[in-house]
């Protein structure tokens, strides 16, 4: 069995101001064709906006990695 990630924000998903507390998601897609595809996102918790995503055909922790980076960039 492999560990339990610890719940950071204490189940508490609200935030006092923009750009203070994220969460992410990352969802198979179910297809038409034969393969899925992964979308990952991160969601501001105070303005409920989109703040990064990225989507792939593969879950690798580029795919995290990239919703974080487009979070990130200007």
């Amino acid at each position: 069995m492999t560990a339990r990630a610890p719940d950071l924000i204490g189940r508490n998903f609200t935030a006092a101001a923009p750009n203070t507390k994220y969460i992410g998601d990352l969802t198979a897609c179910p297809p038409k064709a034969e393969t899925f595809c992964y979308l990952t996102t991160v969601v501001d918790l105070a303005s409920r906006r989109l703040a990064g995503w990225a989507i792939a055909d593969q879950m690798r922790a580029d795919l995290v990695t990239g919703a974080l980076n487009d979070l990130l960039s200007p």
